[in-house]
């Protein structure tokens, strides 16, 4: 007997999880995410007839334009033979049989045997010659078959031969292009570049050593590499302005091959949202004005305002991240902590202005409001007579944690500014959660020893966002927002925790939204462990004693255990 399956495969490094968990939500949820060899790898699978239909209508109206796109044409029709029930008789068996023997790698050797008069159907030929590159699809293939490399050229000149070795390139990108076409393939314009695909054989290349092609043009060719067998790479290379010029595209790269990273600096998106920077802003950032003396002015003090967030050395490359978005600013370390800091006025004002589109939800908000006070007082240059200086300290009396005991004595006079109320509190925006989350959040994991369970323990999960009492109105809004958990007040600290700890809850809802709205900087990390305890809670593993060690192992890896290569 013969069990015919069908199926749909991506596989990926557990580094790009977030991305297929973002192609599993943009199929409608058709399929399942599995973790393999140990979880370095995770699979995207599609099994069920039913949502095969659907990839394949996808691809129909987006085409695959690789020689893909032939294994495709006989996977529809294996898939329509099993549609129209033939894979229950011999002959309908016979042609799948044949129909598999084109595809992918084959037959296996025990096919081979069982099917021992079957003969391998002919394979469609893809002709490429008048393909359209969409920006979009060339982001994508990139994503997966990409690599951005730099390379010390041997030579100064400014063309370079289409046979030129992956050495002499100055600055490239590598597309691994299958061995089954070769030579010229077509000449494309992508982005108003002028590009030279060809993928040749050993002969053709000695023939064409000595073409030329303009160092402001993109030159594409295919030369052995002795490392990947299972095909010719394409080289991409031109002048470092038209690789700017690729990489500023605003279709977004995706994936591993775009940024080179290990995990443990884990970045699941190369740019942040700005509801997210707004998030990790209310959760971890301050807004700082510094009333200083200093005798070589007039009025004796010197205003010094910056903002900044501090996070454990661990995030200095979600830091990055930040002063990617803002360009402006520096990082620099304080002990344990790596700090991002703005402190110019012309930079302040870039602050004020992403803070005015997207503004802070918690009662920060109050002391950016009065901090941007402050600024339009020192852009007035009013800062530089006495009573401008009063009224900046009187601004000053009521941000963060008010004036320190030798203001008070300078200035006697001082008349506290009440602070601004905030009551736009409502959670709108789920990459300000993402942000927050990042910064504020816990994704925890107890074990405790239990006699009632045969593994010897009890595992539960529980996520948790800890923020100051007074934002408890934003806080109790979470539980509308997710439609879970609850809210408490900390019994001797000014601080309360929203805490979801039902494992439905944490499985249907908390988990699937932040696969959606990615976090960043450990925390993501913090969150992948997380999601694989989940994964196997939901196969009853931890009430086995392997399935138990397994998320011990895990969790002695998380949170403040967690060890980070730094940059």
């Amino acid at each position: 007997m013969v069990v015919v399956k069908t199926l749909f495969a991506s596989i990926c490094s557990r580094k790009d999880y977030d991305v297929l968990s973002q192609l599993h939500l943009f199929l409608g949820g058709a399929g399942a995410i599995y973790f393999a060899r140990k979880g370095e790898f995770v699979n995207y699978i599609i099994s069920s007839i039913k949502d095969l239909n659907k990839l394949i209508l996808h691809l129909e109206k987006y085409p695959l334009l690789t020689q893909k796109s032939a294994d495709l044409f006989l996977f529809k029709q294996i898939l329509d033979l099993i549609n129209n029930k033939a894979h229950l008789t011999v002959e309908g068996l016979n042609k799948i049989v044949n129909l598999k023997a084109s595809m992918n790698l084959g037959l296996s050797d025990k096919l081979k045997s069982e099917f021992p008069g079957y003969r391998a159907v002919e394979r469609p030929v893809i002709n490429c010659d008048n393909a359209i590159i969409n920006p979009s699809w060339l982001s994508g293939f990139v994503s997966a078959e990409g690599n951005f490399d730099v390379r010390t050229p041997k030579t100064n000149s400014k063309t370079f031969p289409v046979a030129s070795t992956v050495r002499q390139l100055p600055l490239g990108a590598q597309l691994h292009r299958s061995r089954k076409s070769s030579g010229l393939l077509s000449i494309w314009k992508i982005f108003n570049i002028t590009v030279y695909i060809a993928e040749l054989s050993d002969k053709d290349r000695a023939s064409l050593h000595n073409v030329k092609i303009p160092s402001n043009q993109f030159c594409l060719i295919a030369s052995p590499l002795r490392r990947r067998r299972a095909g010719l790479p394409v080289i991409i290379h031109s002048s470092v302005a038209a690789c700017r010029n690729f990489s500023c595209h605003k279709s977004k790269i995706v994936g591993t091959n775009y940024l080179s990273r290990s995990l443990t600096t884990y970045a699941p998106n190369l740019y942040l949202d700005p509801w997210f920077i707004t998030g990790l802003t209310d959760a971890e950032g301050c807004f700082m004005v510094k009333i200083v003396k200093n005798k070589e002015l007039r009025v004796g003090w010197r205003i010094l305002l910056n903002f900044q967030i501090s996070l454990h050395e661990k995030d200095i490359v979600l830091l990055e991240k930040v002063k990617s978005y803002f360009k402006v600013g520096h990082i620099h370390k304080d002990r344990e902590y790596s700090v991002y800091k703005i402190s110019s006025r012309e930079d302040l004002s870039i602050l004020v202005d992403h803070f005015r589109n997207y503004p802070l939800r918690t009662q920060k908000f109050a002391d950016y409001v009065i901090f941007k006070q402050i600024l339009d007082v020192i852009n007035c240059k009013a800062h530089l007579t006495k009573e401008g200086l009063q009224e900046i300290v009187n601004l000053r009396a009521f941000l963060n944690k008010g004036l320190p005991l030798e203001l008070n004595k300078a200035f006697p006079e001082t008349i506290p500014v009440p602070r601004p109320l905030v009551n736009d509190q409502e959670i709108k925006e789920p990459y300000w959660l993402a942000g927050f989350t990042s910064g504020d959040g816990c994704f925890m994991v107890k074990v405790s020893k239990s006699r009632l369970y045969k593994a010897g323990g009890q595992v539960s999960l529980l996520y948790i966002l800890t923020q100051h009492s007074r934002d408890s109105k934003l806080m109790k809004s979470l539980t509308h927002y997710f439609s879970c958990g609850r809210y408490k007040l900390h019994p001797h600290r000014d601080t309360g925790e929203f805490i979801v700890t039902d494992f439905s809850s944490i499985v249907n809802i908390i988990i699937p939204f932040f696969k959606k709205y990615p976090l960043e900087g450990v925390k993501a990390l913090d969150f992948f462990d997380f999601c694989q305890i989940a994964n196997i809670m939901k196969v009853k593993g931890h009430l086995t004693k392997p399935g138990l060690e397994e998320i011990i192992s895990l969790k002695e890896k998380m949170n403040t255990k967690r060890e980070v290569k730094l940059p």
